[in-house]
Parts: structure tokens; sequence; C-alpha cells
């Protein structure tokens, strides 16, 4: 290699100069695809958990959909350590200790769904019956999984159709049966098509009740039918199964919706991405205020 090439090649290698790395307080900058208040309202949370930490970075990084519930998995960096911070209830958990997130993900839904169980005495009623519900869903699951025989389809049936008459107490409590009528407590199909009605009210919803009623009478009956069914095969039992939870489902999120009290949008801008957040300053009996991201609407006056 003659001089002139040993020059040009150490000019080239002067000219390529890696950048150092970003701190994690300045990509915080640029993370913008986020609720400022409910990064506030996390980092205020693990802040009180983890009393001698200071966050420095807080993202949300995941949102999954499961039994109607919604989970937001945010990753948090303290001063010292580095967590996941899962909602619905919100829990932190090391990051050291729990490597993986979708292990972290599954492992948060599985306790919060034993710990409502463990506590169902101490929740409301309309509460407590939609975890039995969902108890029972797992159970049946089980026993679809051994199942080989004709009278282990037809008990699949069986226990899909106590599933839906647990369902009927919940909609129970927010439905009025039609006319002043009374209807029996196991009167699923007529309890789910009155609280249709009061979930899905208004001309802009049509759509979503007449599908709450198709699906509550089509799942019935064919769980029903499968409760019988001298012939049934392991096909019939999981097809019950999935009609089942896209009821229970259905309802689920309905119920979430209406329990919640937030509007559907926002009065000011319209937008649909109303939320709760916690406020204890605003003074409200709850401490939660309905809050709009996109303009900052609030449902109660700012404090004093």
């Amino acid at each position: 290699m003659t001089e002139t090439d040993d020059s040009e090649k150490d000019g080239s290698e002067r000219d390529c100069i890696v950048p150092p790395a970003m701190t994690i307080e300045a990509i915080s900058e640029y993370v913008l695809s986020q609720s400022a208040h409910e990064a506030r309202d996390i980092t205020e949370y693990v802040e009180g958990q983890a009393h001698d930490e200071n966050v420095v970075h807080c993202e949300l990084v995941k949102t999954e959909f499961v039994a109607a519930g919604r989970y937001d998995v945010w990753d948090v960096h303290t001063d010292k350590n580095r967590w996941w911070v899962l909602t619905n209830p919100t829990n932190l958990y090391s990051q050291e200790h729990f490597p993986s997130l979708d292990y972290t993900l599954s492992f948060h839904i599985g306790l919060m769904m034993r710990v409502g169980a463990r506590k169902g005495k101490e929740l409301d009623q309309e509460t407590a019956d939609m975890t039995a519900v969902f108890r029972k869903m797992e159970q049946i699951s089980e026993t679809l999984e051994e199942a080989d025989e004709v009278e282990d389809f037809q008990s699949v049936g069986l226990q899909c159709r106590e599933v839906l008459v647990a369902l009927s107490r919940s909609l129970a409590a927010v439905a009025t049966p039609p006319d002043g009528s009374t209807l029996k407590a196991a009167d699923f199909k007529n309890w789910a098509e009155a609280a249709a009605n009061t979930l899905a009210a208004g001309g802009s919803a049509g759509e979503s009740r007449a599908f709450l009623k198709s699906v509550s009478r089509s799942a019935w009956d064919l769980v029903s039918w499968l409760t019988h069914a001298g012939k049934a095969t392991n096909y019939d039992a999981i097809t019950a199964l999935l009609a089942t939870n896209t009821c229970v489902d259905a309802f689920a999120m309905m119920l979430r919706k209406h329990r919640s009290g937030a509007p559907e949008r926002c009065p000011k801008c319209r937008s649909y991405k109303v939320t709760q957040l916690y406020r204890p300053e605003y003074e409200t009996d709850s401490g939660y205020i309905q809050f709009c991201p996109r303009c900052n609407w609030a449902d109660v006056a700012g404090p004093a």
C-alpha cells in the first residue's frame, strides 16, 4: 500500500466517529405516544412504593386486553433499579427477578385474578359474581383438556350453562325487565336481552345491542343442546366453550363501561380517550377524576 493510501485510510478513520449513547433521561424527552398524566401516575406510584428511589424514565411499552380488562405495561427506570409496572390494579415487579415481559404479564393477570377470587366476599356483589364467572371459565378449560367421552363433552355443556346462569346475576343488577315483569334468576336469555337494552341503549348502539342479544341467545341454545347431545364430539364442546367465552367477555366489557360512569366521548373535544386518574388534590369522594388526555378536560374543577 502506498503512503497516499495510508494517509487516506487514516483520514477516513478519523472521520468515522461513533456518538456516545444517550442517557436514559434524554431518551424520555423523545417518548411521545403516551399520556403525560398517566406517566405521572406511574411515576408517583413507583416513588411511593420504592421510597428511596427517584424515577428517571417512564415509558408505556405494551397494552393487552384480557377478559374485558385492559392491562398497561410500563418500563420504569429509577436511579437505582429498573421495574415493570402493570395496571388493573397497579403493581410493580423488579426486572432483575422478572426479566421476561410476557411472563410478567401472565404472572400479573393470574395473580390479580387469584387475589380477586380470595377477596370475593369483600367486593360488591356484582364484582364478586363476575369474579366467580371468570373462575368457572378457567375450570371448564381444565375439564375440556381431559375430556374424551360423550359424558365429558355433555359436562362441558352443563358447566357452560351454569356460567351463563351466574352471569345472569350480574346482569340483573343493571337490567330492568320489560313491562315490569318478574324474571326467574336462571332465565338467562331474558336477563341478557334486558341487559343489552340497558348497556347498549340508544340508536348509535344498535349494532352492539343486536350483537349482545344474538350472542347470548346462540350461546344459551348451544350449551343447552350440548348438555343432552348423545353424539357430542370434542369439537362441539370446544365450540360451546368459545361461544360462552365470547358472550361473557362481551357483557363483561359493557358492564365495566357501565360501572365506570365515564362519558363515552369527551364533551369538549369529542375524543373517545377518556380515562380515570387518581388525583386526591381535587378532593373528590373517590379520589379519582374523569380526564381527557387530548384536551386536558376534567369532570371537576381543578384544586383551589
